[in-house]
């Protein structure tokens, strides 16, 4: 009998380990020797399609320092939906005019957000309509690049406290997306102007903005306000958005944040 319990165990956890073998505390291998973390909401038994946030951390942290934030595990927790940390390949991510040695320059982040999307697609159900990228910083410059030639792989984009490095697009190869972006006016490591970093250099937030208002034919649509942050609102022909909203703070990724985001976006009939 004890054998037999034992045997039933043993089954049982095989059974379950294709969908617990990864998460908050253990990494998601996809191809090419990458991985990501994910934290699914309790309510969530991973059959009923369900929304997600990926996050594309900032310069030097990792995918296990984002997902065990209280804050993030909170607000995502509260919206019951998936929260995915994304991880680069070294400190920085693979964009374009990134400075000299941060990133790992043969490093495919196209191909990898495909593989982390059909694998949380299969493995833990995730509505691949409802999805939305965010990223603070560098991963703000990750989120911006991938809103511009990233086909379109996502309802909506959250850049925080990132910009491009060196130019303002001049053109964008992904249709014209939804996009909120979140800054600090007390920003100096990212400042609204610019900053010289290395071989690159921050561009400038508001011609940014403007410049990716102009690829898409977004026309300026109002002014509003939710908690801390001043938004201005853009829209174009195919009801497509992008806000720019600022706080008074620094250089900060606020949980609060990302969730307006995503509640503004599915007010929006985005998500």
């Amino acid at each position: 009998m004890h054998y037999l319990v034992l045997f039933l165990g043993i089954t049982f956890f095989s059974l379950l380990t294709p969908a617990y073998a990864c998460g908050v505390n253990t990494n998601c291998d996809v191809a090419d020797g990458r991985y990501y973390r994910i934290m699914l909401p309790e309510t969530h038994d991973k059959q009923t399609p369900n929304g997600a946030i990926f996050y594309a951390h900032s310069l030097g942290t990792s995918a296990a320092s984002v997902i065990r934030r209280k804050s993030y595990q909170e607000m995502a927790s509260r919206l019951g939906v998936a929260l995915i940390a994304l991880k680069a390949v070294e400190n920085d991510w693979n964009v374009r005019n990134s400075p000299a040695g941060r990133s790992d320059r043969s490093s495919n982040e196209f191909s990898y957000l495909d593989n982390v999307i059909d694998d949380v697609v299969r493995r833990f159900a995730v509505d691949r309509d409802r999805i939305v990228l965010a990223g603070g910083s560098v991963g703000g410059t990750f989120t911006w690049t991938m809103a511009c030639t990233g086909i379109n792989r996502f309802a909506g984009y959250i850049p925080l406290g990132g910009t491009y490095w060196l130019n303002p697009p001049e053109d964008c190869s992904a249709q014209p997306a939804n996009v909120i972006h979140i800054h600090g006016t007390a920003d100096v490591v990212v400042p609204l102007t610019g900053r010289q970093v290395g071989t690159s250099r921050h561009s400038n937030v508001l011609e940014v903005i403007k410049a990716y208002r102009k690829i898409g034919n977004y026309s300026k649509a109002g002014t509003f306000k939710e908690t801390d942050l001043t938004c201005e609102t853009s829209k174009n022909r195919s009801r497509k958005i992008v806000d720019f909203c600022l706080h008074s703070g620094g250089h900060v990724f606020e949980a609060r944040h990302i969730e307006f985001g995503w509640k503004r976006f599915k007010a929006l009939g985005v998500l």
